[in-house]
């Protein structure tokens, strides 16, 4: 189902998570917008996509709440209230795990959610995180649990050995519901990203107006979301807000660099893909020639468009299909002998990286049967992806420009031809 079919809620809530969305008159794009059953789905779908409460600041910026009936609006400040207290707790773990580790004579970089909020967010409401992330070296990884350990931290004994041996991160958990990451690799050892820890240390730079705290450039920071967009399956706009708004607001943004390093660490696929949504969804501005600098072979690209990827990411068709999820991953890794290889894992049974992508919950499900069950699923929804693809190019709807654009040169397709399944607000 296309986005053109959605319900008006994902639009105005897509349209809302745009950077332009200031005055937005929202009653008059969405009539319906004031009505429980209306607000109900609104957000519903905010949450599913974790954009509730940037949002919700998007609105309070317009007015606060301007058309918008008493009883709606004061639900909208409640939920607000709330997401803004629980950002301050977290502000403040963050900067007590940050303070430890600095009395301990580590310095670390921090990741994901608690860099985006310093780096790309003015209200901290707007982008909420649930563990702080830090990426430290290996040779300190024992001085850093120790100091966290001081202050109430705690790892997962029986597990520890493990994750040293075959992950990228210790989990420490606190009783009053704290977590951190201790990551001394961005990626798993039998992942087929190269995202380079060294490089995103040595590349680091001072988190704005907080001189010792220091985040991942600009560049790195869009590399690791377009590696979590595979992780997640395409299937949080989040991921693309924070895209949209680490691009808007570096101070001085390398195209340069960011198309090597996404080629050299073997990420170039979903850069791109993440990249392209950005622009069809949130108008972020792209540069032109960016997609053939990133050297994403036509095959692979016509491959990724028959997932249509946007109602894939709206729809969130990855989290109901683990099939989708495995054949998305494969097409977003680099190379046909990396691909080659990840199917072969698959096949064998073993529970590698490509199995974990998208485990039930309890972990991956093991042994030949749930193995073989799985890769004819995952070649199945190959096999009929190809014949709509097919039926779509016999009747004139070919999915590969619409999605990438005529040109694949940066520049956005027009509303009526290439973005014939974008939501219209």
């Amino acid at each position: 189902m296309g986005l053109v079919q959605q319900p008006t809620t994902a639009a105005a809530a897509i349209a809302l998570a745009r950077r332009d969305a200031a005055g937005l008159p929202v009653l008059r794009r969405w009539p319906d917008f004031a009505t429980k059953p209306f607000q109900r789905a609104f957000n519903d779908f905010a949450a599913r996509h974790e954009i509730q409460g940037l949002v919700l600041v998007a609105l309070e910026r317009a007015g606060p709440f301007p058309e918008i009936p008493a009883d709606v609006a004061a639900d909208h400040r409640s939920t607000l209230l709330l997401l803004r207290r629980r950002a301050a707790m977290w502000d403040l773990e963050r900067d007590l795990v940050l303070d430890r580790l600095a009395r301990a004579g580590i310095i670390p970089v921090l990741l994901k959610g608690a860099a985006l909020r310093l780096a790309a967010y003015g209200d901290p409401a707007e982008r909420q995180f649930g563990d702080v992330d830090v990426l430290v070296p290996r040779e300190d990884l024992q001085r850093a649990q120790d100091a966290l350990t001081a202050v109430g931290y705690r790892a997962d004994h029986d597990r520890t050995r493990f994750l040293l041996e075959h992950h990228h991160h210790l989990i420490l958990r606190k009783e009053s519901g704290f977590l951190v990451e201790l990551h001394w690799h961005l990626e798993p050892p039998d992942s087929p990203f190269r995202l380079d820890p060294d490089r995103f240390r040595r590349d680091a730079v001072p988190a704005p107006g907080r001189p010792g705290t220091f985040l991942p450039s600009a560049e790195h920071m869009v590399l690791h979301l377009a590696t979590q967009n595979v992780e997640d399956g395409f299937s949080l706009l989040r991921r693309l807000v924070d895209i949209d708004r680490v691009l808007a607001t570096a101070p001085a943004f390398s195209w340069d660099r960011l198309i090597d390093d996404a080629v050299g660490m073997r990420v170039n696929t979903p850069t791109a893909l993440s990249l392209r949504l950005c622009s069809v969804l949130l108008g972020t501005g792209l540069p032109p020639a960016w997609l053939p600098a990133l050297r994403v072979p036509r095959p692979v690209q016509a491959h990724l468009a028959l997932f249509d990827p946007v109602d894939l990411l709206v729809g969130q068709r990855s989290r109901k299909r683990p099939a989708v999820g495995r054949l998305l991953t494969l097409w977003c890794i680099a190379g046909g002998a990396a691909r080659l290889r990840a199917l072969r894992d698959l096949q064998s049974g073993e529970p590698g990286w490509l199995a974990h992508q998208f485990a039930p919950p309890g972990g991956a499900r093991t042994g030949r049967g749930w193995t073989l069950l799985g890769l004819l699923k995952t070649v199945l929804f190959q096999m009929a992806m190809y014949l709509t693809g097919g039926i779509a190019w016999a009747t004139g709807r070919r999915r590969a420009p619409g999605f990438w654009g005529a040109t694949s040169n940066g520049a956005p397709p027009a509303p009526e031809t290439a973005r014939s399944r974008v939501p219209r607000a």
